[in-house]
């Protein structure tokens, strides 16, 4: 982890009112269930798009490769994939 992020991780730890991710869970909406669910027409695709908290779904990469413009925050990023396992407990499977 880089320092400058570990310097932030560990001025947050001061702070009563930040979490801390003890235990993750990989989780997350492929790109069809994340149209259903907020009720996406094609013509959505054309805006841009900010996936909030989305861990590992699919629809911020489908939607770019269709030519949308979606980014993509979650605090998890902050982890690598060996730390996502080692937290989840369990192993990252494709």
């Amino acid at each position: 982890m880089a320092a400058d992020l570990q310097t932030k991780l560990n001025a947050r730890e001061k702070n009563p009112m930040a979490f801390k991710y003890e235990n993750v869970v990989p989780w997350g909406r492929n790109f069809d269930e994340y149209m259903r669910m907020f009720d996406l027409q094609p013509e959505d695709l054309r805006k841009r798009i900010i996936g909030c908290g989305d861990g590992p779904a699919s629809f911020n990469a489908v939607a770019n490769q269709k030519g949308g413009h979606v980014t993509s925050v979650d605090p998890i990023y902050v982890f690598t994939k060996a730390e996502i396992e080692k937290k989840s407990k369990k192993p990252i499977r494709r």
